[in-house]
């Protein structure tokens, strides 16, 4: 699958089928089926641009509204490339625009009460002779919870529409760096930070540690009914990230952050799950056993020591 304006190298790949039948001496296709065809391809759409957006948005949705959309993501564009490395940005990111919570669900499977915006994207092994020799990311997309935001001052600078669209955005910008491995805090914490929004100011508690945070992939707790739990986890992400950039500077965080994508392959090997279901198990044990030399290298700290300077910087900004 194309996209206009999209590069050729970034065409998106599905498995298919087709039958072929020779008619009039030329070969006509008579059936195709997409096999994991995308729920947004479904969509009755209509393709808006920017200077590095396309959005796909429902064809009844005002221009008014699809010019606002990539106003807002063209300025969190402006800004973010002064502050993250030209290297890492792409000319043009897709946007996808879900009209209504149920769209949002069919097209994300989360739940749209509780999430207002989704980043999505594909790493996947290269192999080459049958071995092991590098990671590739791609089909990377951000969809909105039009629905959702609508439920908010378009301009709140935590769950705003602009807010929302800029935190998406980061985690589709740095997904060349991000694997199934890199720490959630990292990978919410960078999204959070660099969008702007100040949700460690919403941990009120006191905080006694940060257990496993500094290596756990898992975010968010299945069975947290009230979200309690998974807000805890943002807020400590925001701060943890807040953190590091206000005492080491943006080029250490980023240097942390990029050294989780750059694990040697033959530590992947070792801890690569033989099946599906081990695969979370799998990437913490990855996080675990890189983490300490990866905080040592770029902060000059080991885990003991980065969360007492991180209880004692948050002590003094509650």
């Amino acid at each position: 699958v194309g996209f206009e304006g999209f590069s050729p190298e970034e065409r998106w790949h599905y498995p298919a089928e087709a039958d072929f039948r020779k008619i009039n001496g030329e070969w006509r296709i008579t059936r195709w089926e997409w096999k994991d065809v995308p729920p947004w391809a479904r969509m009755t759409g209509h393709p808006w641009a920017s200077e590095h957006f396309t959005l796909i948005a429902p064809t009844d949705l005002p221009e008014k509204t699809a010019r606002a959309v990539l106003s807002e993501l063209e300025e969190a564009y402006r800004d973010l490339a002064t502050q993250l490395p030209r290297e890492i940005l792409r000319p043009r990111y897709l946007a996808v625009y879900a009209p209504d919570r149920s769209t949002f669900r069919a097209l994300t499977g989360k739940d749209p009460k509780l999430t207002l915006g989704a980043a999505f994207y594909r790493t996947v092994p290269v192999v080459e002779d049958e071995e092991l020799v590098g990671f590739r990311t791609g089909e990377m997309l951000m969809v909105l919870n039009a629905e959702g935001v609508k439920n908010f001052r378009a301009t709140d600078p935590l769950i705003g529409r602009a807010a929302v669209l800029r935190h998406e955005l980061v985690h589709v910008i740095l997904a060349p760096w991000t694997r199934p491995w890199t720490p959630g805090w990292l990978v919410e914490g960078a999204a959070l930070t660099y969008a702007g929004q100040p949700y460690w100011r919403e941990l009120k508690e006191e905080i006694g540690g940060l257990g496993n945070m500094t290596y756990t992939t898992e975010f968010g707790h299945i069975g947290d009914i009230f979200g309690t739990a998974t807000m805890r986890q943002y807020a400590l992400a925001s701060a943890m990230a807040q953190f590091v950039r206000e005492r080491y500077g943006d080029e250490a965080f980023l240097a942390l952050y990029r050294a989780y994508g750059e694990i040697p392959l033959d530590v992947v090997e070792r801890h690569w799950p033989m099946f599906d279901f081990l695969a979370r198990s799998s990437w913490d044990a990855i996080a675990r056993e890189s983490t300490p030399g990866f905080l040592q290298q770029h902060l000059g700290l080991d885990p003991a020591a980065f969360e007492a300077e991180f209880l004692k910087w948050w002590k003094a900004r509650r």
